[in-house]
């Protein structure tokens, strides 16, 4: 992975960063994350907001828009519009449910499940610039870590 894709922020003195509250910390995390995929993924014609619903669709094939709302924590709204321009842009298509016709569920399309290969394969070449200094095994703690503290929040 070519690391010029995604170009450096300017870095932050260590000693501030040590004394950052976690929150400060995070948002820079996402501050950075959110530009540098933006960018990557403005090349591939998708935008941040449908990485995600891109993304949880391939993986829940079937579900619903109000579930796609629930679980990426979007507003109704926001999922609407969202489906809407991945409808028109030819990625995903609305179908009749074959359990209750009067619900509709989200599917990919061929077109849709290529650009999910696209935008995973943009999202594994970030995360390793971003964790590029770590090992394996302190990915992995990041990981659970990090998990332990979104369940918090649940």
């Amino acid at each position: 992975m070519d690391p010029s894709h995604f170009p450096p922020p300017e870095s932050l003195p260590d000693s501030m960063l040590e004394r950052a509250p976690f929150a400060h910390l995070f948002s820079v995390i996402h501050r950075q994350s959110s530009i540098a995929m933006t960018r990557r993924l403005r090349e591939s014609g998708v935008t941040f907001g449908q990485f995600f619903s891109i993304r949880y669709i391939f993986e829940h094939e079937g579900c619903s828009q109000e579930q796609l709302s629930h679980r990426l924590r979007m507003d109704k709204g926001a999922v609407a519009r969202t489906v809407h321009a991945l409808e028109e842009d030819g990625y995903v298509q609305r179908l009749p449910d074959p359990a209750d016709r009067r619900r509709v569920i989200l599917s990919l399309t061929e077109r849709g499940k290529e650009q999910y290969r696209t935008i995973v394969r943009i999202s594994d070449e970030w995360e390793d610039v971003l964790l590029r200094d770590l090992s394996p095994e302190e990915r992995q703690e990041l990981r659970r870590l990090l998990i332990k503290v979104v369940h918090t929040l649940n």
